[in-house]
């Protein structure tokens, strides 16, 4: 949970000196999109579309995320 809080305070993975990145999909997203592919593993899918729901919240065009927040039911 440390990394994750310290990440999710992170602007964006790869971010370049102007502020933008490759992928443009902010770090708490991809720590919650993360979170939720291991809790969909796990089995429990109402953390993970709570996980996923999350990472659509932090970044609304994160379609991976969306595509898994349906496929769990969310």
């Amino acid at each position: 949970a440390a990394l994750a809080d310290r990440l999710a305070t992170q602007p964006r993975i790869g971010a370049t000196p102007g502020g933008g990145n490759a992928t443009g999909i902010p770090v708490a997203a991809l720590v919650e999109f993360g979170k939720g592919i291991a809790l969909e593993e796990s089995g429990d899918r109402a953390g993970a579309a709570t996980a996923y729901r999350a990472a659509v919240a932090a970044s609304p065009g994160f379609t991976e995320a969306r595509v898994a927040l349906q496929r769990v039911g969310g």
